[in-house]
This record gives C-alpha cells, structure tokens and sequence, in this order.
C-alpha cells in the first residue's frame, strides 16, 4: 500500500536519528510504490490515493486554536476575560501558543492555565511582553501522556486602558505529538487552524451620554443648598416680622 510522510502544521518533523524533512504545511505526501502499481492496477490506485490524501488533508485542518472573548465591547477600566480554545483532530502531546494585543487599548492582568493537558502536566510559565503587546503560552503532556479532547487551555484577564480596538490575534500555535519508539522518539508538529477575535472598549460614559462621576456629592455641591435654605429661613423671618410689626401699628392707631 501507499507510504504517507509525516505531517506538520509547522511544517517539521524530527527523528531520534537526528534528520529533518520539511513537508509543506497543511499538506500530505503520498508514495507509491511500481509494485503497488502492478498489484492493484495504475488507474484504480490513483483514484484510491486521491480520495485517502483529500480526506486527510481535511483532517488535519479540523484541529484548530482559536479565541474567545467574554464580551466584545468594554468601558475603559472594565476587566473581562478571554479563553484560549484547542480542538485537537488527533491525540498531541502538547501545545504552545503566541497572543498578540494593542497593548496602548488593553492591559494583560493575568493568565491562568486550565487543565485541558491533565493533572501532573508541565506548564511554562507566562512569558508576558506589556509594553509591546505579547503573551507566550506553553505546556505539555508527561511521562507519555497525550490528549485528543477539546477545552480551554488558558484564560486570560485583560481589562479597558484606552479607548479604542484592539484585536486578539494568535500569531503562532504548534501542536506537538510525541512518539517514543525502538528506532527513536519522533517530534510532529501538526497542523491547526487559527482564529482571532477583538474587543471594542469604550470611553468612561454614563448611558445618557455624559460623563460619569462620584455618587458621592462634592463639598460645593452639599453647601450651595444648605446656603440657600438659610436664606429662605430669613426671608421668612424678616415677612414674619414685618408683619407683625405692621398688625401692632394699626392696632395703636385705631386705640388713639
């Protein structure tokens, strides 16, 4: 039967025997052998190779990482989070993954690794660029281990700096399966499809329009009223007294 090459999502596959082959990625390349040929007949067995390299090609870009955003817009100062999902098509070993950000829009406040690659599982730590926008995320499978479910591999904290967009892009993802064997151990890096999200943040409103504030009131705002009910106090005192003084004038000139 045909042979396949290894396949890679970037493109590489290493052996314990030290080689290299480059395949191109999100492809398979496929051998056949003149003895196949004869066996099966030439026409018959180019069918067959076509359909078996078409529909692992579409296997390979069912794996895929992408990002999801809690909410797409924010206020300046709001915090929300953003999960990194993995889809593998086939059993991997580990993964890494490269996010990008508008770091002058967004604050990066925290990164969580999930359990998507078990309990006991090595996991690097967050290697996090602020100023220019950059977070690198990795982790592997131990002591042979490999996972084919999908899930969240890391959630991500990021809160509104500035008003503006600001995409979440995956700039590279790598899927790794390893293999250990008699001949050796065999590194291959699958191939994942990519997809991004954004959010939107907004300036610090009120919904009406204007600009928020304190509910608590100011020292003017607390004093200006209390400054014009004692004024009215003694307007009334003075119209009180007045009053009187006018009913005890015709009072002593009606006496006389």
């Amino acid at each position: 039967m045909g042979k396949r090459a290894p396949r890679g999502g970037s493109g590489r596959t290493s052996t314990g025997t030290g080689k290299l082959t480059s395949p191109t990625s999100r492809s398979l390349h496929c051998t056949l052998g003149s003895e196949d040929l004869k066996k099966w007949g030439g026409t018959a067995t180019l069918l067959i190779l076509f359909f078996f390299c078409a529909s692992a090609a579409s296997a390979l870009e069912e794996s895929s990482v992408r990002v999801s955003v809690q909410k797409t817009e924010v206020r300046v100062g709001e915090s929300f989070t953003v999960l990194v999902l993995v889809e593998p098509n086939e059993p991997i070993t580990g993964l890494e993954v490269s996010l990008s950000f508008n770091p002058d829009v967004l604050s990066l406040t925290d990164v969580r690794y999930q359990e998507l690659l078990g309990t006991g599982s090595f996991y690097v730590p967050p290697k996090i660029d602020e100023e220019n926008g950059h977070v690198l995320i990795a982790g592997t499978a131990l002591n042979g281990a490999t996972i084919s479910s999908s899930g969240t591999f890391a959630r991500l904290a990021f809160r509104g700096k500035k008003a503006g967009y600001s995409e979440l892009k995956i700039k590279n993802a790598s899927m790794v399966r390893i293999e250990n064997s008699s001949g050796g151990t065999t590194i291959a890096y699958l191939s994942c499809a990519l997809e991004n999200s954004g959010v939107n943040v907004l300036a610090q409103e009120s919904p009406a329009g204007g600009n928020l504030r304190s509910s608590a009131p100011t020292g003017n705002e607390v004093l200006v009223p209390l400054a014009g009910g004692i004024l009215l106090l003694l307007a009334l005192l003075i119209i009180l007294i007045t009053v009187r003084r006018s009913a005890k004038y015709q009072d002593e000139t009606y006496f006389w």
